[in-house]
Order: structure tokens, then sequence, then C-alpha cells
């Protein structure tokens, strides 16, 4: 599918036993709302597990296209999930931010829940999917998705919400929301309005996503003790991490990291 340079910014390929997944940021007018790209690549069709997180975001499957009915969809719910998935050469997605996914459906502007939007499917789904199929080269299509959702986002009126001005303070911030929460302008309940339907979780829950999205990051890449691990992000103590962690991705730290260690060494 080569058909010279990318125009886009390409991440480390991540490499699994069945497939590798190729990365991509969006241009940085998108990136408030569009997290990455990616391609899963696979040399036959496999049953594959894939673990999704509650990091607050969403994801838009490609399907197919490069077959004669090629399919755009939502893709899970912001929250924790182990399923299966078989990829037969490859299949595209846009992985989108909290908020990604309300702003470009046009919930906002419609003023209905995110998820009755994302259910019905936004009118320009069949749209970029066919449109898509046209392109034959890879570079091709992430150009024309980008420049597509860019034209989404702009006729949308998708603006820095509420949402994205409180997420780099989310990043910075472990402490309760009350600690900080006055300094956006906004009651507490009126920030958790917006959260929930914007995100689909309040500020608080989305914070301890993101703790726990470092945290695996932390263990799945360096040899840091767990315990350090817990009190760089913010937990009281390794039992009240492990409880955490275990809740919401499905098994222990130590667990988790000889599954990626496992990964990284044996890929076959």
């Amino acid at each position: 599918m080569g058909d010279g340079a990318s125009p886009l910014v390409e991440l480390p390929t991540l490499r699994l036993p069945e497939l590798s997944v190729r990365r991509w940021l969006p241009s940085p007018g998108l990136r408030p709302w569009v997290d990455l790209y990616w391609l899963a690549e696979g040399q036959q069709l496999s049953a594959v597990t894939a673990y999704g997180y509650a990091d607050g975001g969403t994801t838009l499957r490609l399907d197919g296209l490069d077959s004669p009915r090629p399919t755009a969809r939502w893709d899970g719910r912001p929250a924790s999930a182990v399923h299966h998935f078989c990829v037969l050469h490859h299949a595209m997605g846009v992985r989108l931010r909290p908020g990604g996914a309300w702003q470009l459906a046009s919930a906002r502007r419609r003023g209905r829940d995110l998820m009755e939007v994302l259910d019905a499917g936004p009118s320009w789904l069949d749209t970029l999917s066919e449109q898509l199929a046209e392109y034959r080269g890879l570079y091709q299509r992430l150009q024309y998705l980008d420049d597509f959702l860019s034209r989404v986002a702009r006729d949308n009126g998708a603006g820095i919400e509420t949402v994205q001005r409180v997420l780099p303070i989310l990043a910075r911030q472990q402490g309760p929301v009350d600690d900080w929460q006055h300094q956006l302008g906004i009651t507490r309940r009126g920030l958790e309005r917006v959260f929930s339907r914007q995100v689909g979780m309040s500020p608080g829950q989305l914070a301890l996503a993101w703790r726990l999205k470092a945290a695996r990051q932390a263990l799945a890449e360096g040899t840091t003790p767990i315990v350090n691990i817990a009190m760089d992000t913010g937990f009281h103590d390794q039992a009240h991490f492990t409880h955490s962690f275990r809740r919401s991705v499905g098994e222990t730290p130590g667990a988790y990291r000889r599954r990626k260690r496992s990964q990284i060494y044996n890929p076959d």
C-alpha cells in the first residue's frame, strides 16, 4: 500500500503476536479531538484479543476498504472491555480523545445524548468509508481521512469547549476535583454535567483513568518497581493501586507487566 512519504507524523509501530499496528498523529488542528490514526496489519484471518480501557475516548473503525462494501462504525464506548475481532490483511481506525466523538458527531449542536448519536451514526459515515475506498494508497487514505475530519470539525463549529479546557488540568492534578475545580469558574455539579454528556464519565473518573493509563505505560515500558509506579501516579499505597488497576484493566499490575513483556520478547 505504499504511495510515497506519509503526510502525517508516524509513531512507533506496536508489534503483537498476531498483527502489527502502525500509528500516526493527526494534523495539529485536529489534535484536541483526535488522538491518533491506526492501521492493523495481519497476514491471515486471526482472532485477536483486544483490550479496551476506560480512557474516555471512542474509536471510529473503518473496515473492508478494499472490498465492494466498505463500512465505518463506532467501536467501543468509554468503558473497560475485552473483546475479540478478526483482522484480514488490514483495518484502519481513528482513536478519538475525550469529547472528540461528541464534537465530530454533532451531538452538541443537536442537543442529544452522545451514545444516541453514535448508535444512529452521523450522516457522514457512509460518505467517509465510500470515499476512502476509492483511494488505494495508504498515505492517500490517511491524508483524505485527516482532511475529511478537519472539514467535519469546522462544519460543526467545534471549539475548545469546557472539556478541552479541563483536560490539561486533569493531566497535571492528582488531588480531588474540589481542589482545582474553582479554577474553571464553574460549579462542580455543572462540570460533572458537562463531562457526563460530552465524555461519558465524571472529571474524577477521567482523572483516574488517565492515571491508570500512565501506570500501564510505565509497567509496559520500564522496570520501575510497582510500588514506585503507584506513588508516581498518585495512589496512596500499592494495595489501593492494585485494586483500582485490576478493576479497570481486569488483571493485576504484575500480570499486566508479564503479559506485555511476553509480547515484546516472544512475538511469535
